[in-house]
């Protein structure tokens, strides 16, 4: 589920690689109220590629980045019941609602080294009963929710399956960008909501060269002081390597000024 339109993928595995065996994409009207409109456009779009793709399986909906809240949860070396405790605790101070109005989850990510962390995503009901309600008033079942960083970084992963290096993935999007840096064994992210509406537009082909590039001299100093930070957060290594994608990844001026500016 985009900011400007709603794909279905439709897969299958075929060992450690994902074979691809359909697409179909409904794109949203273009209007000044298309943030407002987005859940309307999100369930009349489902809603429409259901009517022309028939399920048996069960579906994974993704929400854009700025739809679902992630946060990182340190956790102490403790027991099944009191992690749960500790998340139940994380998730009452971390996100900004009644715990009774969003749908959470969360997934430990290591405690092998003494302090260990955990994932915390969520997202509000309102937003998420309609969704579900749209997939199921065309016979498909939703199995899953995903934030888009987590879909990127599962995409990322089945992808790049011997990449051993640390690597930095950007998903350059119409409103916003997420960076995900990358290890074998974990990984972090940052989602960078620039907030201005000339270089959205840039991204999607509309606004003049000066945008992308107010965009992207923005870009690079933000992406350079996230990898700082996490450097000396985590110790986390300088990246060899960096993927994009994202509706910015398929402009090539884009990726050419985003590479010098890098």
């Amino acid at each position: 589920c985009g900011a400007g339109s709603t794909a279905l993928g439709i897969f299958s595995r075929a060992g450690e690689q994902l074979c691809l065996h359909r697409t179909a994409v409904e794109v949203f009207p273009v209007g000044a109220n298309r943030a407002e409109q987005w859940l309307a456009n999100t369930c009349a779009a489902i809603q429409a590629l259901g009517a022309r793709v028939k399920l048996s399986d069960p579906v994974c909906l993704v929400l854009p980045a700025q739809h679902a809240l992630i946060k990182f949860i340190d956790l102490p070396p403790v027991g099944p019941a009191q992690r749960a405790q500790i998340l139940e605790f994380a998730a009452e101070q971390n996100i900004p609602y009644a715990l009774a109005e969003v749908a959470w989850a969360s997934v430990v990510l290591d405690q092998s080294k003494g302090q260990g962390a955990a994932l915390l995503a969520a997202a509000k009901l309102e937003l998420l009963d309609p969704l579900c309600a749209a997939a199921e008033s065309v016979g498909w079942e939703v199995s899953a929710i995903l934030p888009a960083p987590l879909a990127t970084l599962a995409a990322f992963r089945r992808a790049q399956p011997s990449q051993s290096e640390s690597a930095l993935v950007l998903h350059l999007g119409a409103d916003g960008t997420t960076l995900l840096l990358v290890e074998p064994s974990r990984f972090t992210l940052r989602r960078l909501a620039l907030g201005d509406g000339e270089i959205a537009e840039s991204l999607e082909g509309a606004a003049p060269a000066a945008g992308l590039i107010d965009y992207v001299h923005k870009l690079g100093p933000e992406i350079t002081r996230s990898l700082l930070h996490f450097k000396r957060q985590n110790n986390w290594a300088k990246p060899a390597r960096v993927y994009l994608t994202g509706p910015g990844a398929a402009r090539a001026e884009l990726v050419a000024a985003l590479a010098a500016e890098l």
